[in-house]
């Protein structure tokens, strides 16, 4: 893991060596990437855009955080607390989330390709993009279809 000592952002400090916790702070645009925040409270934080590749956020509170468009490819996120936390379009391609809190968590536009979501809490389907189902245009190719695309 990569050593990140201190970092000041938006005129606040965080150094996540010496205290991994900061609910709430504006950490907007930060690299923590390869970042050891195993256990970190950072509910309610702003990571809106952060590069979190590589962290590690094993056990950590990110309840209700703002993570819409992070880089956490192959983050490590196992037992982490997700739950209400805004996750869109963020790309999460690789990351380890297994057990995690994802209730509530939206998901909008995520990248989830080879992402481990085994055990996860299930999301609800109206907080996650599903790729478009493929719709029949030409019902002529298939008979039995034609009669019922037609009486709708």
């Amino acid at each position: 893991m990569l050593s990140v000592s201190l970092i000041i952002f938006n005129g606040q400090s965080y150094n996540p060596e010496r205290d991994k916790d900061c609910p709430g702070c504006d950490l907007a645009g930060a690299n923590l990437s390869e970042a050891d925040l195993t256990a970190a409270n950072l509910s309610e934080a702003d990571l809106t855009a952060a590069n979190l590749f590589g962290a590690d956020l094993e056990q950590a509170n990110l309840s209700g955080a703002d993570l819409n468009g992070a880089t956490m490819t192959g983050a490590i996120l196992a037992g982490a607390i997700l739950a209400g936390a805004i996750l869109a379009e963020t790309d999460l391609a690789g990351a380890i989330l297994a057990e995690t809190d994802l209730a509530g968590a939206i998901l909008v536009d995520a990248t989830l390709s080879g992402a481990n979501l085994s055990g996860a809490t299930p999301v609800s389907y109206n907080t996650l993009t599903l790729p478009p189902i493929p719709r029949v245009l030409n019902p002529a190719f298939i008979p039995h279809v034609k009669q019922h695309i037609s009486d709708v």
